[in-house]
């Protein structure tokens, strides 16, 4: 039996997890007295992470998800998962990655055809520039999921975040949920 995150009890417990791991972020801050905004932020990475694997999969199923629960599991998990990630510079890591594959594919096929226009000096502009464009791309795109992550993980809108998915997770206990409340 495979394991589904669209299954009944899944997006409430996750609902659930995730309302109090905001809540805990939202409510502790940064105390320099206490470790548990670091356990909570690590938690929240995780859980965030599957949170919007799980709206992901909600959304693309065709399990009849309450839109709320997509909407409310979606939004709670980027900001979780993005509290963290936004630190990482995922544009560079990625933009290097690339330049070496780049270099090592030229070198590799300047070897198998031996046309002589493929030097160390052109395989290293070459592989710059690929740097450069990537980089510059990502770094666009990166731009705009760090401002929306600052939003979605500032620790307000955690907050009302987490209160909305206790909410929807004890309504979704209960087979309800805000979307048949609000009758959208």
């Amino acid at each position: 039996m495979a394991f589904d995150l669209t299954a009944a009890p899944m997006p409430a417990l996750l609902l659930l997890l995730g309302g109090l791991i905001a809540l805990v972020i939202a409510i502790v801050g940064r105390n320099p007295r206490t470790k548990i905004d670091n356990i909570a932020v690590a938690l929240g990475f995780v859980v965030g992470a599957v949170m919007v694997i799980e709206a992901i999969l909600l959304l693309t199923s065709g399990s009849g998800a309450a839109g709320s629960t997509v909407l409310i599991t979606g939004l709670l998990g980027f900001g979780l998962f993005m509290r963290v990630f936004r630190k990482v510079k995922i544009a560079l890591i990625i933009a290097l990655i690339a330049a070496l594959f780049t270099g090592i594919f030229l070198y590799l096929l300047e070897q198998s055809i031996h046309t002589g226009y493929l030097t160390p000096l052109v395989i290293v502009i070459i592989s710059i520039i690929v740097l450069a464009i990537v980089y510059g791309l990502l770094s666009i795109i990166t731009l705009f999921a760090n401002i929306a992550g600052a939003v979605m993980s500032w620790r307000p809108v955690l907050f009302i975040l987490g209160i909305l998915a206790l909410i929807e997770s004890a309504l979704l206990f209960s087979n309800s949920s805000l979307s048949a409340l609000l009758g959208w």
